[in-house]
C-alpha cells in the first residue's frame, strides 16, 4: 500500500501546485530576507502555516490563506489531494522507522539462532530424543529466505520513497528514516 501511495504522490497533479503556491507565498512573505528567493522548502512547512495566526481574526491561519490563494489561482479542486492519493487512508499510522528497526531486530534473532545452532550441533552432551537441532535448521532455512524476502521488498520502498523525495528536491542522508518518516507523516495529514 506504501509503495502505490509514493507513486500517487509522485504522480499527482495536484500536489505540485500546493507546493508552488506554498512556496511563492513564503518568497512574498519573506523578500528582501534571507528565506526570500527561495527554490524550495520542507514539505513539514505547509503543515506549520496553521501555527501563523491573523492579527485581526485569530482563528485564521497562513494555511487558510493558502488555501484561499490556490482555490482563487487554480480553483478549488487544486487542493482534493484526497482524489490523487485514494492510498493515503489505508497508510495511516504506517511507521517506516519501525519497519526498519523491525528488520534490524529481526536479523539480530536470525543470527542470535544460527549461533544457537552451531553450538548444539557442536555440543558432545547429546540428549536423547532432542530434536533441536533437526526441526529448527529447515526452520532458520525458512525464516532467512522469508526475512530476506521481506526485506527486499522493504528495501524497494524504501528506494521509491527515495526517487519521489528526490523528484521533489529533498536530500535525503543514506540510512536515516527520519526525512522519510517526515514526509510520509506529512503526505498523510495533508492528504486527509
Amino acid at each position: 500500500m506504501l509503495r502505490k501511495l509514493v507513486k500517487e504522490v509522485r504522480h499527482s497533479k495536484r500536489f505540485p501546485k500546493l507546493l508552488h503556491a506554498v512556496l511563492e507565498l513564503g518568497n512574498v512573505v519573506n523578500q528582501d530576507t534571507e528565506y526570500g528567493n527561495a527554490k524550495g522548502f520542507e514539505i513539514n512547512v505547509i503543515l506549520e502555516l496553521v501555527k501563523s495566526k491573523s492579527k485581526c481574526l485569530k482563528s485564521y491561519t497562513m494555511l487558510d490563506f493558502v488555501i484561499e490563494s490556490v482555490e482563487r489561482r487554480v480553483g478549488a479542486d487544486a487542493l482534493n489531494l484526497c482524489q490523487d492519493w485514494p492510498s493515503a487512508q489505508d497508510c495511516n499510522g504506517a511507521n517506516l522507522h519501525v519497519l526498519n528497526k523491525t528488520f534490524v531486530a529481526y536479523e539480530q534473532e536470525i543470527q542470535r539462532l544460527r549461533s544457537n545452532l552451531e553450538m548444539a550441533s557442536k555440543s558432545k552432551k547429546k540428549i536423547s530424543g532432542d530434536e533441536y537441532v533437526r526441526v529448527m535448521t529447515p526452520f532458520l532455512k525458512r525464516a532467512q529466505e522469508q526475512i530476506s524476502c521481506s526485506k527486499a521488498i522493504f528495501d524497494s520502498l524504501v528506494k521509491a520513497f527515495d526517487e519521489c523525495l528526490d523528484w521533489f528536491g529533498y536530500d535525503i542522508p543514506a540510512h536515516k528514516t527520519e526525512p522519510r518518516q517526515q514526509f510520509l507523516d506529512s503526505v498523510l495529514r495533508i492528504g486527509s
